[in-house]
């Protein structure tokens, strides 16, 4: 259940005023009389539809309670959001970037997509449609709107997490671009929520369903992962390692490089929760290969604690140059130490 104005719920503090008005007694007048005899039968009569007011009293108190709560509840605009069950056509857009394929105690992101997946299909109305849109790296339209549930399993089961980022925001739009404009229509999002920005700048009036996976939670990876070769006349690398601890508590990780399978350096990390550190290791001597970093650490997604670069070795080249003299190109070229 969902409210399209929950704010107006601010109309029940209309209640609490409705009793403190109906707990408000009159003031009585004193008045002397010379005798009570003429006031005896009155007060009898009074008894006798004493329990009858209070009943009319107490009905026109629940009616007006009851009045306000309806009303509330009616400019609040409840609505029951079921896009699997209603009739029209669905646009089912699942996410196979990279952290899909984080581990869980009940299978991978991925995997737990798959079932949702399977899940809408199973309730989709006899009447309505379903096209599915795979959100890797770029959008892909796996199959047009088709009503063969068959089918549309046997796609979803074909289908499996990349080693890319995702590209939410272009699979939105391509599947906005498919549909009629009817109301019926709405779009299903499965994916992690690690991307966010494709819910911005949505035309209005859309009907988007996000359903979020989570597993795997505990993960330190390395984010960048690069070689810069210095200038003189013997060589002079600097290698960067940037590593990120995604989860709130402190570790230690080993790590380790190696190029052409041989060591060139290990050690061990000390990382506070959620910190970024970027470390910076200087060489001086030739390199040329393959070189991988690795994070020496079991995690829930495996895939970002390795890195790879390929190095090729440095050669000598000549240029030609043209000129009538120009001495500070002369210096710059003379100072590259391959020309």
């Amino acid at each position: 259940m969902s409210w399209g104005n929950p704010w107006l719920f601010g109309f029940l503090a209309l209640i609490p005023l409705i009793l403190l008005l109906h707990s408000l007694r009159f003031k009585r007048q004193e008045v002397r009389v010379t005798t009570l005899f003429l006031w005896e039968r009155l007060l009898q009569e009074r008894k006798a539809t004493l329990g009858i007011s209070r009943i009319v009293k107490s009905l026109t108190l629940l009616l007006q309670i009851l009045v306000v709560s309806l009303l509330t509840i009616g400019l609040a605009q409840p609505f029951l959001s079921l896009p699997a069950t209603r009739e029209g056509d669905m646009v089912l857009i699942i996410d196979t970037s990279a952290s899909m394929q984080a581990q869980g105690p009940q299978g991978t992101r991925f995997a737990l997509a798959q079932a949702e997946a399977y899940r809408l299909i199973d309730q989709l109305h006899e009447k309505s449609r379903m096209a599915i849109i795979e959100a890797g790296q770029g959008p892909v339209l796996r199959t047009f709107f088709t009503r063969d549930k068959r089918r549309l399993r046997e796609i979803v089961a074909r289908m499996e997490a990349g080693d890319s980022i995702g590209n939410l925001r272009e699979s939105v739009l391509l599947a906005l671009s498919l549909l009629r404009g009817q109301r019926q229509d709405h779009i299903v999002v499965i994916s992690d929520g690690t991307e966010t920005d494709w819910q911005a700048e949505l035309p209005a009036g859309v009907r988007i369903t996000p359903l979020q996976v989570q597993a795997g939670e505990k993960n330190i990876g390395i984010t960048r992962f690069a070689f810069r070769q210095g200038w003189g006349e013997t060589p002079r690398y600097e290698m960067l390692v940037t590593i990120q601890n995604f989860t709130p508590v402190p570790v230690n990780v080993p790590l380790k490089v190696t190029i052409n399978r041989r060591r060139l350096l290990q050690e061990e990390v000390s990382l506070q929760g959620g910190e970024v550190r970027t470390l910076v290791y200087p060489f001086t001597r030739e390199l040329h290969g393959v070189v991988e970093a690795r994070l020496l650490f079991q995690d829930d997604f495996p895939l970002d604690n390795v890195a790879r670069t390929v190095l090729t070795r440095a050669r000598s080249f000549w240029v030609l140059l043209i000129s009538p003299g120009n001495y500070f190109l002369e210096n710059l070229l003379a100072a590259h130490p391959y020309a």
